[in-house]
């Protein structure tokens, strides 16, 4: 059988948004002998980098793998709201993949959609995976793009926005041969709505802009349709709104949705993500997410009782001093000495503060063995943040009922000697691909013999965005 990766090449490039920085988010692989590498470097495997609950797969199961074969893994991973996730992706991705049973047996699309599975329960469990930016209060995510080439076929494995770009022998020019995990994405329209995962949209009137958190199936579903309707491919980049003031929480109808609304204009969660597929970002985990909920819930129903009770001691005839009060239960701002039946009725046990619930959800057990890993709470706090309205305004029926964003990858597999060259890259090198398909694919044409010169055209092209710029070249 002819070997048709005798001539193959590989080349990566990971930097940051201005000149000569290193990358702050962003994390590619480039490895060129699979097994060699998981072998050399098995020992040299580190769990106190991430703190891992576990280091990979005992290293008896790696050296069973027949190396008769030759296997390269190449990967892109766009990390957000910090760089821990697309870090651990890249540390641990390569053991994880390598000692698969499917991998093992040959069925490489199920080895790599479960080593993605893997990984994100992994990243999850590792203790220093915390909130890690001033400005992010939630733990980061990552987007993965990832190619496995085996002696036959080569892998892609897509989930998230970071592209990857084909070239087949007999195609006139390269191709986007998946559709991103976007909100223009239509076919994940349905599960987002099923998963009931909230919305920041951004809005316009005649006075000034702004924005909604959205929730409730009813206004989500109008929002998405509404999109559609007014939809069109992007001519041009478009402007950053993330500075528009946060406007109530809108799960019914509202004359405001009836406005123009585009693809950039809906983002998901507290993190305001314009990507709905990722690694990480543990918030969008039904058994996190609900816990907060959970805790809000508990805050108002405490607040509500304690309320009734000082209500019936106040209004009793019993002096309140003889009443017994446990020390360790959290007391609430209207709980204190002095307080009299005319003070107390001049305020409301169903409003609250973001400082008081802050107070009140820090103290408990399920805060301090899960919540203060994924969430952070400032002292204080702007009242039109997301979260704030959150605190605010969440209930029960606010939970999610499956994970808010995409964790399965899209795979898809080419023979070795239909393609000619690959392309993984993050969304600050290959952004908005349809719609400046021409350039970049007159890029990629005009280079494919020199991949060093391709991949530093490639990173200047969108270099005014000031993102982090990741791209990995291939040709065989």
């Amino acid at each position: 059988m002819k070997n048709y990766l005798e001539n193959f090449e590989s080349y990566g490039i990971c930097v940051g948004g201005n000149a000569n920085e290193p990358s702050k988010e962003d994390r590619i692989l480039v490895i060129d002998d699979l097994i060699e590498y998981v072998r050399t470097n098995y020992s040299k495997y580190k769990t106190t980098v991430f703190g891992d609950s576990k280091p990979p797969y005992p290293e008896i199961l790696i050296k069973g793998i027949d190396d008769s074969n030759s296997y390269k893994l190449y990967g892109v991973f766009d990390g957000h709201c910090g760089s821990i996730a697309s870090s651990f992706l890249k540390q641990r991705f390569p053991f994880e993949l390598l000692a698969t049973a499917d991998f093992k047996a040959g069925n490489y699309k199920e080895a790599l959609s479960k080593t993605f599975t893997n990984l994100h329960k992994e990243l999850l469990s590792c203790s220093k995976y915390t909130p890690e930016l001033f400005d992010c209060l939630f733990c980061s995510g990552s987007t993965a793009s990832v190619a496995l080439v085996t002696p036959t076929f080569t892998y892609f494995a897509f989930l998230g926005d970071s592209p990857i770009i084909t070239w087949r022998n007999k195609s006139l020019g390269p191709e986007f041969p998946f559709s991103e995990h976007s909100i223009d994405n239509f076919k994940l329209h349905n599960k987002i709505i099923e998963s009931n995962v909230f919305f920041s949209v951004y809005l316009e009137d005649e006075n000034e802009p702004y924005q909604i958190l959205a929730a409730g199936d009813k206004t989500r579903v109008e929002i998405l349709d509404r999109m559609k309707k007014d939809y069109e491919k992007p001519h041009a980049l478009p402007f950053s709104k993330c500075q528009y003031p946060m406007d109530a929480l809108i799960e019914k109808e509202d004359l405001r949705v009836k406005t123009k609304i585009y693809p950039d204009d809906i983002r998901v969660g507290f993190s305001k993500l314009n990507v709905l597929g990722s690694i990480g970002d543990s918030i969008y985990d039904p058994k996190i997410f609900n816990v907060l909920i959970d805790e809000i819930e508990h805050y108002r129903k405490e607040r509500v009782k304690a309320y009734d009770n000082l209500i019936k001691v106040l209004t009793s005839k019993k002096p309140v001093g003889h009443t017994i009060s446990d020390p360790k239960r959290f007391k609430f701002e209207f709980e204190k000495t002095g307080m009299t039946i005319e003070e107390l009725r001049t305020i409301s046990p169903v409003t609250y503060t973001y400082e008081s619930i802050r107070s009140f959800i820090i103290k408990q057990e399920r805060w301090q063995k899960l919540l203060k890993n994924h969430i952070r709470l400032p002292e204080s706090f702007d009242t039109s943040s997301i979260l704030c309205s959150a605190l605010m305004n969440f209930h029960p029926h606010h939970k999610l009922r499956a994970p808010g964003l995409k964790r399965q990858p899209d795979v898809i597999s080419v023979l070795n000697c239909d393609l000619k060259l690959f392309i993984l890259a993050s969304d600050g090198v290959i952004k908005y691909y349809s719609t400046f398909k021409n350039k970049y694919n007159d890029i990629i044409i005009k280079n494919h013999e020199n991949l060093k010169n391709m991949a530093r055209i490639l990173i200047e092209y969108m270099s005014f965005l000031g993102d982090d710029r990741s791209v990995v070249c291939c040709h065989y």
